[in-house]
């Protein structure tokens, strides 16, 4: 048979809730603050009519300050009473006030289990999302957990694993400041990250002031290019109005304004792809251009020594096409040979070729800069 309790969970916005750890790593603050949220979210979502009767049994899962922090009108949750088993009627009661005596107290009943039932339900559930090792100090040796509210063991694991340490409001403010590229990216994703921050570091008595929050927010706007408008006429604006409200409906309303005038090729730029991809795109182009200057290098490169090669080709004829002469050498002249040579020098050989000097000259006319003349001998 299913249990009151079981009943109430089951109907609960987080029927069961994120685990906070295991039994090798410790609770920490940010899951504990998850288990928190949803613990309020289960405890407001079962009407009361108690304190302002506007948040359910918030009361369950936070402390009295904290409820009345968040209560309309400052009033308190006043928990309910166990009324005596039967109601105590006047001497002189009519039958009609002894009716709606019986009513109202039957009513204060319900009322009175409701509430501790509720509290029972979360308390089992925060329970079964942390390991026993965590709240074992809290449990009764004969009892258990059978007189342990959910907001003592909330109380607990707050005081004892909870601490925000320094390297965590370092990392939240890194986080905090990190860049944002714009469209298609929601601006409404960078507000949600400074809200978060903030909230951080008041529960680790490190906060963050709101003109500083809003310095942050702008350099991060700023950075990507996108809003330079926007972000001179929110300079332009006098420092009473420069609040975080303002803010975030001036820059909403800029983004927005952005994303319906965008060109297709902007969309293309700031849509379609993020940053990472458009670096990416800009690297492949900027590395296809280098490969065709490497290209056109090597074919000019190439070019200079075609014509090097064909100027040393026309300058220096190989000697397999020129004649030889035993008194003047390797000549151009065709008909200038050893046999037909009219200059001869004493003792000329009129047998000898290129092949078989006969010990006549080694010389070697070069041509005329006029090439092909004709000023070999």
């Amino acid at each position: 048979m299913t249990s009151t309790t079981e009943t109430i969970t089951r109907n609960f916005p987080h029927p069961t809730l994120t685990p906070l750890c295991d039994n090798i790593t410790d609770p920490t603050f940010e899951s504990i603050q998850i288990a928190q949220i949803q613990l309020n979210a289960n405890s407001t979502s079962i009407h009361s009519n108690g304190g302002d009767g506007e948040q359910g049994h918030l009361s369950l899962t936070v402390t009295p300050e904290e409820y009345v922090l968040t209560s309309t009108g400052n009033v308190p949750f006043i928990a309910p009473i166990n009324p005596p088993v039967n109601p105590v009627h006047a001497a002189n009661a009519t039958v009609g006030q002894i009716s709606e005596n019986n009513r109202i107290h039957l009513e204060n009943q319900k009322t009175f289990r409701q509430y501790h039932d509720i509290d029972k339900a979360l308390r089992n559930q925060l329970i079964e999302a942390v390991p026993a090792v965590y709240i074992t100090t809290l449990s009764h040796p004969q009892m258990g957990f059978g007189k342990v509210t959910c907001l003592q063991i909330l109380t607990h694991l707050k005081t004892t694993y909870g601490k925000i340490t320094d390297a965590e409001l370092e990392a939240n403010t890194a986080t905090m400041i990190q860049d944002w590229p714009g469209p298609p990216v929601p601006i409404e994703h960078m507000f949600e990250r400074f809200e978060k921050a903030v909230l951080f570091a008041a529960a680790g008595n490190d906060p963050i002031s709101g003109p500083q929050v809003i310095r942050h927010a702008y350099n991060t706007i700023r950075k990507n290019g996108l809003f330079d408008i926007a972000c001179r006429e929110w300079r332009n604006k006098t420092e009473a109005t420069k609040i975080w409200t303002t803010f975030k409906t001036h820059f909403k309303s800029a983004d927005s304004d952005l994303r319906l005038t965008m060109t297709a090729g902007t969309a293309g730029f700031h849509g379609s792809a993020n940053y990472a991809e458009v670096s990416t795109a800009l690297a492949t182009s900027q590395a296809a251009l280098a490969a065709s200057e490497a290209t056109l290098a090597r074919t000019l490169t190439q070019q200079a020594n075609i014509v090097t090669r064909t100027t040393s080709a026309r300058a220096a004829p190989a000697l397999a096409d020129m004649s030889y002469c035993h008194t003047h050498g390797s000549v151009l002249n065709p008909d200038h040979t050893s046999a037909t040579c009219k200059n001869p020098a004493e003792g000329h050989k009129t047998t000898a070729t290129a092949r078989n000097k006969q010990g006549g000259s080694d010389k070697i006319w070069k041509p005329s800069r006029n090439f092909p003349g004709t000023s070999s001998p």
